[in-house]
């Protein structure tokens, strides 16, 4: 039978071993148990103050949405994202500082397990509602390919899964048919094209390509308000994956027809 202090006890060894502290010169660094979005552990800074302590995010919560063009500061942010932000920040007690550092102060040491935990909880809230965000502007951009294509009357279709040599399953957002003269042609659509952003879908082409020799891959960028980098470019050439600019469209489009 099951009891109470087993799972007390299990909880807290689990607890114990999976968080680390790391003393620098004038702070303490805590790698928590808890991961972001990119499932990478979210690691917090803890800070004495003349009368208080601090615990944050060092910044990184808004630095990496800033980077994804999901800004929660500054001119580009919209109200409604705003208003959510500000009432997670609200619920869980976290101020956001003037160097856009998410924060809560406590006066006691044995006050920091509460303060770490509402700080992560609201980190996490914060990344689920801009993940959210993400998905959408990327539906967005699959939305326009789609439009464009039928316009041109460009027989396809969405979200085509194949299992590669490794067994896993890439999705791919269109899939154009063979013809008596070109292979079946498989594109997966990339709305933030960063210098980093080519790893995950050049991995699921490279193994997917093995198992489907009679299909041609390719990838459409959204150059519209970023600039193709060369490593990003240059990652997919070495494998021979063609890159489609979505400003030049109306020149590859023939690839297609």
């Amino acid at each position: 039978m099951l009891s109470a202090k087993e799972l007390s006890t299990a909880y807290f060894d689990w607890a114990t071993k999976s968080i680390q502290f790391i003393e620098k010169e004038s702070f303490v660094q805590v790698k928590t148990p808890f991961v972001d979005m990119y499932h990478d552990r979210i690691e917090l800074v803890v800070e004495k103050k003349r009368e208080h302590f601090i615990v944050s995010d060092d910044g990184y919560t808004l630095d990496e949405l800033d980077t994804l063009d999901l800004h929660l500061s500054g001119s580009k942010v919209t109200k409604k994202r705003a208003s959510l932000f500000n009432k997670i920040l609200l619920t869980f007690g976290v101020t956001l500082s003037q160097d856009n550092e998410l924060v809560v102060s406590f006066n006691k040491l044995e006050d920091f397990p509460e303060a770490q935990h509402r700080l992560v909880q609201a980190m996490l809230q914060v990344f689920d509602m801009l993940q959210t965000s993400r998905d959408k502007v990327f539906n967005f951009f699959v939305e326009d390919i789609s439009e464009y294509f039928l316009d041109n009357e460009i027989q396809f279709s969405t979200r085509a899964n194949y299992i590669g040599k490794t067994g896993s399953s890439t999705q791919f957002d269109f899939l154009i048919g063979q013809t008596r003269k070109r292979k079946e042609r498989a594109l997966k659509a990339i709305n933030s094209p960063k210098p980093s952003s080519y790893e995950g879908p050049l991995m699921g082409i490279i193994d997917v390509r093995e198992t489907r020799p009679e299909t041609d891959f390719y990838i459409i960028a959204n150059d519209s308000s970023t600039t193709l980098s060369d490593r990003f470019i240059n990652a997919f050439k070495n494998y021979d994956v063609p890159v489609l600019r979505w400003t030049e469209r109306n020149k590859w489009l023939k690839e297609f027809a």
